[in-house]
C-alpha cells in the first residue's frame, strides 16, 4: 500500500472499506482517493462516487452491498441508478423530495409522506423508480377520530440515490433551511424541479378569474426559481423581487409567487413538457389553458 497507509488512515476516520471493496479499488482509484485527501476533500462523497462507478460497472451488485461494502437483505427491488443521469422524469421527482421528502442518515434511507388523498401521486414514483415494495398507510395519532391517515415511501439502504441526490441536485439530510439551488440542470430540467417542490410544498391559489402560484423555500431557492421563471415567461417577467416574500412564520424561509398572464405562461410550458404532476393543483390550471 505505500504511500497510501495515511490516506487510509484518514479514509477510515469517516467511512471503513471492507476486503471485497479493497480488491475492487484499482491503482487510478487509489490515486484519486489520495490527491483528494491531499486537498482536503470530502473523502466520503468521493468514496461513495467511487463506487456508485464500481457498481456501474458491475463490480458491486447495490442489491446485495450497501456503500460500505456491508451485506444487506433486499426484500423489494427498486432501480439504484434512477437520479443518475439526469432527465424531465427524475428532476421533478427530485424537486419533490427536495420539499416534502426526507434523509435518514443512520440508515441511509429516502422517503416522502403525504396525505392519504394523494397516495396515487406515490404509486406514480413506485413505478417510474421500479420499486416493488408497499406504499404503508398509517394512522398519525392514536385517535382514529381523527381519521388523520397518511401514506409513506420509504426505502433504506438508498446510497446510490443519496449520493445523486446531492450530486446532481444539491438535496442533502437536514435541508429545510439550507436547500441550495441545482446547478447542473438545463431550463426544462429546471421547470420539473420547481414543478416538484411545487407539488411537494407550494400551492396554485384559484380565484374567480385568475390562479396564483406560490413555493415556500429558502432564499436562494426563490431567487433561483425567480430567474428560471423569467427565462421562459420573458413578456411578463418582472424586473425586481417583488414576486419573492418573507414568510412570516419561519423569517429563514422565502415565499416565491408568480400570478396572473405570467403564471399561465409558465403553466402551458409545463403543460407541453407531459411530465408527472399532482393532479388535484394543476388539473384546472392545465385545462384553462
Amino acid at each position: 500500500m505505500g504511500k497510501y497507509l495515511d490516506v487510509y488512515t484518514t479514509c477510515n476516520m469517516y467511512f471503513t472499506l471492507s476486503k471485497e471493496e479493497q480488491e475492487y479499488l484499482s491503482k487510478e482509484d487509489l490515486d484519486q482517493i489520495y490527491k483528494e485527501a491531499q486537498e482536503k476533500v470530502d473523502l466520503v462523497l468521493r468514496a461513495k462516487k467511487l463506487e456508485r462507478e464500481n457498481n456501474k460497472r458491475g463490480l458491486i451488485d447495490p442489491s446485495k452491498y450497501s456503500i460500505l461494502g456491508r451485506k444487506v437483505r433486499r426484500k423489494y427491488a427498486i432501480d439504484f441508478y434512477y437520479f443518475s443521469s439526469i432527465n424531465n422524469e427524475n428532476s421533478y421527482w427530485a424537486g419533490f423530495i427536495a420539499a416534502d421528502g426526507y434523509i435518514v442518515s443512520k440508515n441511509r434511507a429516502v422517503g416522502i409522506k403525504l396525505q392519504i388523498r394523494d397516495k396515487g401521486h406515490l404509486e406514480k414514483f413506485k413505478a417510474h423508480c421500479s420499486y416493488e415494495g408497499p406504499i404503508n398507510e398509517y394512522l398519525v395519532n392514536t385517535n382514529k377520530a381523527s381519521n388523520n391517515w397518511q401514506c409513506r415511501f420509504l426505502v433504506s439502504g438508498m446510497e446510490s440515490w443519496i449520493s445523486d441526490l446531492e450530486i446532481n441536485y444539491s438535496i442533502t439530510t437536514h435541508k429545510s433551511l439550507t436547500l441550495q439551488p441545482p446547478s447542473k440542470l438545463t431550463i426544462e430540467h429546471s421547470l420539473e424541479y420547481i414543478k416538484g417542490m411545487v407539488d411537494g410544498d407550494g400551492c396554485i391559489i384559484t380565484t374567480k378569474d385568475n390562479f396564483r402560484m406560490e413555493l415556500l423555500c429558502t432564499p436562494k431557492i426563490a431567487e433561483w426559481t425567480s430567474s428560471i421563471v423569467n427565462s421562459v415567461t420573458a413578456d411578463y417577467k418582472r424586473n425586481d423581487n417583488s414576486n419573492i416574500r418573507v414568510y412570516r412564520n419561519t423569517p429563514a424561509l422565502r415565499v416565491y409567487q408568480v400570478g396572473g398572464p405570467q403564471f399561465l405562461k409558465l403553466a402551458s410550458v409545463l403543460k407541453d413538457q407531459k411530465t408527472p404532476y399532482l393532479e388535484r393543483k394543476w388539473d384546472k390550471v392545465f385545462q384553462s389553458i
